[in-house]
């Protein structure tokens, strides 16, 4: 793809949604349209952000050199600009990657400033932008896949403590029917997590959640896990919305399924602006909410330089 001589007054953005499962790259423009795009399997510190570089040295030969780079990584992990670990990912079981620099890693290649954030943060961001949270100053966006992360926007920005939340290993009651599994979680047994992400489902049922029917009880266990999630957002945060993201959230049947457990469980016991179907809802950039947020965040980068 060539951009042509125009290309020369274009500003271009790194946008980087680091998954547990795979690396989406991203090289994109001031208007946040995609240019190019790469996805990469997640493998050791080392060779998944070799791989990275490899994707953007070969974007800045063919369009021109990168203004900033924003990545938004799975966690745990350091978002305190201020902290001399910032960037790091903390405690994570993903093998390899506890205590991995990925903003150091990335500066002593690139000269374009670096900011990082988590994933789920990155994504509602770029809800609230371009997406299902556009015009609303406090929703709740959830990514269910490789793990279960959740970001809140409250008064028009992220909601956070000493840092981010975890919302994702909060403890839930077992379904009847699945008390015979501890879940995949390496630090919570009976935690959401461990009981509700992609590798809990694969483990369970010991195969490919794409494999399984519509019909299949997996789905009701994870529609009941789910809906005791956006119970909880609703009665802790009170948002306005509650958007369900991630390759889990493929699977169209759950969102039916969900509406229903949470109307069981929540027994009338508040209400919510508008009906279920929009109050809990499906990302409106789909898969393109991690890169795309991602892409704002590398904008920010830019202008804190500038």
């Amino acid at each position: 793809m060539s951009l042509g001589p125009e290309s020369k007054k274009l500003k271009f953005y790194a946008g980087i949604e680091g998954g547990g499962t795979t690396w989406k790259c991203v090289f994109a423009d001031q208007d946040c349209e995609i240019i190019n795009s790469h996805s990469i399997p997640t493998d050791t510190p080392e060779k998944t952000l070799l791989r990275v570089v490899q994707f953007y040295e070969s974007c800045q030969k063919e369009f021109g050199e990168i203004s900033g780079i924003g990545v938004g990584s799975f966690g745990p992990a350091n978002i305190d600009i201020n902290s001399s670990n910032y960037g790091q990912i903390t405690s994570t079981p993903k093998l390899g990657w506890s205590y991995f620099n990925v903003v150091k890693s990335l500066e002593k290649v690139f000269a374009a400033p670096v900011l990082f954030d988590t994933d789920v943060n990155v994504a509602a961001r770029a809800e609230y932008e371009f997406g299902n949270a556009s015009g609303l100053n406090n929703f709740a966006y959830v990514t269910v896949g490789t793990g279960i992360g959740v970001s809140v926007y409250m008064n028009g920005s992220v909601a956070q403590g000493d840092s981010h939340f975890e919302s994702g290993h909060m403890l839930v009651p077992k379904h009847d029917a699945d008390t015979n599994f501890d879940g995949v979680c390496q630090f919570h047994s009976g935690c959401l997590e461990g009981l509700a992400s992609g590798p809990s489902i694969e483990k369970r049922w010991n195969q490919n959640p794409k494999n399984l029917p519509d019909d299949h009880i997996a789905w009701d266990i994870e529609s009941y896990y789910l809906g005791i999630l956006c119970m909880n957002l609703s009665l802790v945060y009170r948002p306005r919305r509650i958007i369900l993201g991630g390759g889990v959230m493929n699977r169209k049947c759950l969102f039916e399924k969900i509406r229903e457990q949470y109307s069981l469980m929540m027994a009338s016991y508040v209400g919510q602006c508008g009906l279920l179907q929009d109050y809990i809802t499906s990302a409106g950039l789909l898969e393109d909410s991690g890169v795309k947020g991602a892409v704002l965040l590398a904008q920010d980068a830019s202008l804190q330089k500038s």
